[in-house]
């Protein structure tokens, strides 16, 4: 981006702050722990508009973090609203489901609530949950088409001179020779964490929808239970039968995302977190020096210790244009 840019992107952001009284967040990271924390701060180091609209861009992450920012945003402001414009899956999903309203752009994705397991043994690797109830149905499902078919076929092949009870009998002991190393290899104990995780998932959901009352009947089950992937598009077609409150984005909310360009779309390699329009006056550092409240606090990001930018006391996306620091894009400097 460039100086030219970055200009008209503090002024349309400021345009957008007051003809909507809003307050316009970007978050495009993961849901980890230290991540709620720095919403927090961010949200309550600054004087607040009436209203919020975030700008989502997420992979997922935890489910708590996920529910503890989205529980932040509505106690914190009259209305809320999620703009997604690009990528937006798994925790990410589970946190736009406390917004009041949810904006998607013909480029936006969300995906179905899903949680990621490590994986045994498997330094860094996760696996889907939707993976484990997948197999336990195809198995099931397997298992009785085996039984049903073999139990059938003696019956035909015998002429029907073998009783039903001997057919079933030979039928499960069939059935049951092929299919017992395959339920053998399956550990029930992951199997209930894998039920427990997706429980919590489907709970949260269950209490951010009822304050937003912008999920569908049934929206919540169709978004835990029926999509066969993680990366399942649930795209702004698909979303229309799964929320009340959903609309394309205004011509500024369109230019403001076209000026943020990948920020707005795909997941950043640094988490950022920041607030791109001036906070009101009288905010509460207003009595800080210039440049101490122009420089945002850091906090711990999701690589390690890369640094996660977030709101300084004046709440805006800094002097220099987001991409042309050696740093985190779009964070201030002194």
């Amino acid at each position: 981006m460039d100086t030219k840019e970055f200009e008209r992107l503090k002024a349309v952001t400021r345009d957008f702050a007051e003809a909507t009284d809003s307050d316009l967040l970007l978050f495009n990271s993961g849901f980890e722990v230290e991540t709620d924390a720095t919403v927090f701060d961010a949200v309550k180091g600054r004087k607040r508009r009436t209203n919020v609209t975030v700008i989502l861009v997420s992979e997922g992450g935890n489910a708590d973090a996920a529910y503890k920012i989205a529980r932040c945003l509505q106690k914190n402001y009259k209305s809320f609203t999620v703009f997604v414009h690009g990528y937006c899956k798994s925790a990410g999903t589970l946190c736009l489901l406390g917004a009041h309203q949810l904006v998607m752009s013909d480029s936006a994705e969300l995906g179905p609530l899903d949680v990621q397991i490590a994986k045994r043994d498997e330094l860094g690797q996760r696996s889907s949950g939707l993976v484990a109830a997948e197999a336990l149905a195809s198995l099931e499902e397997r298992a009785f088409e085996m039984y049903e078919d073999y139990f059938l076929r003696i019956l035909d092949r015998s002429g029907f001179s073998v009783t039903f009870r001997t057919a079933s009998d030979i039928a499960a002991q069939l059935t049951v020779g092929l299919f017992e190393p395959l339920y053998s290899q399956i550990n029930p104990v992951e199997v209930g964490e894998v039920a427990r995780s997706m429980r919590i998932a489907q709970d949260y959901g269950k209490r951010l929808g009822g304050f937003s009352k912008n999920l569908k009947p049934s929206a919540l089950e169709l978004l835990c239970e029926t999509y066969p992937s993680h990366g399942f598009v649930i795209d702004d077609g698909e979303a229309e039968s799964l929320f009340r409150n959903l609309r394309a984005p205004t011509e500024i909310e369109a230019e403001i995302a076209s000026l943020l360009g990948p920020l707005a779309l795909t997941p950043h390699d640094k988490a950022q977190i920041f607030f791109l329009n001036d906070q009101l006056e009288g905010g509460k550092d207003d009595d800080q020096p210039e440049a101490d409240a122009a420089r945002p606090p850091e906090a711990t990001g999701t690589g390690g210790d890369q640094p996660i930018a977030t709101a300084g006391s004046q709440g805006t996306a800094g002097e220099k244009p987001p991409g042309e620091r050696g740093d985190a894009a779009g964070v201030p400097e002194e």
